[in-house]
């Protein structure tokens, strides 16, 4: 598991040595996911968002809270989502969290492009700050068992800073 952090510092990796090469990879990597899990499966994926809501500030975990700088922001957005593969199987669900304001940087839940691909194409400076990952069981994911996840912020000089936390199909992405 990877030790929370929100300095620029990258936070220090523990305990995936057992993991799949791969998911090491996928797990610590500081670029978009999407590209990574494309990749791997060689297939494109698109977005389903499953919910998205405002919520009360104090309804976030206050480590998200702290990694968005948002304990004085009254509410947030939050979108739950799954990145699916063309047959609709998911390959990840993913929890999105950001500022109200920024419900205009994010693609319109209809929009099926997954957030990284659709900020590479706007061509957007940015930078994943990995804040943990590893194994386990995901409330989001129930359906997932045992799984790999990843939480980090995606940080861009003019843009609200947006938490995301995927958890990975372990169909897709070994854990064992």
């Amino acid at each position: 598991m990877v030790s929370s952090t929100t300095d620029s510092a990258p936070a220090p990796v523990y305990g995936l040595a057992a993991l799949p090469s791969s998911t090491r990879i996928l797990l610590t990597g500081d670029g978009a996911t999407t590209v990574m899990l494309e990749a791997l499966l060689e297939v494109p994926l698109r977005v389903r968002v499953v919910a998205q809501r405002v919520v009360d500030t104090t309804a976030v975990p206050p480590a998200v809270r702290r990694a968005l700088a948002a304990e004085r922001m009254p509410r947030l957005l939050e979108r739950l989502s799954e990145l699916v593969d063309p047959a609709g199987r998911p390959v990840s669900r993913n929890r999105v969290v950001s500022a109200v304001a920024a419900t205009g940087q994010l693609p319109p839940p209809t929009d099926p492009t997954p957030l990284g691909v659709r900020l590479r194409e706007e061509r957007r400076a940015q930078h994943r700050e990995l804040l943990r990952c590893g194994v386990g069981h995901a409330p989001e994911a129930p359906q997932f068992g045992r799984c790999a996840f990843k939480e980090y912020v995606i940080r861009s000089p003019d843009r609200y800073p947006v938490y995301v936390a995927e958890r990975f199909n372990p169909a897709v992405v070994g854990v064992a």
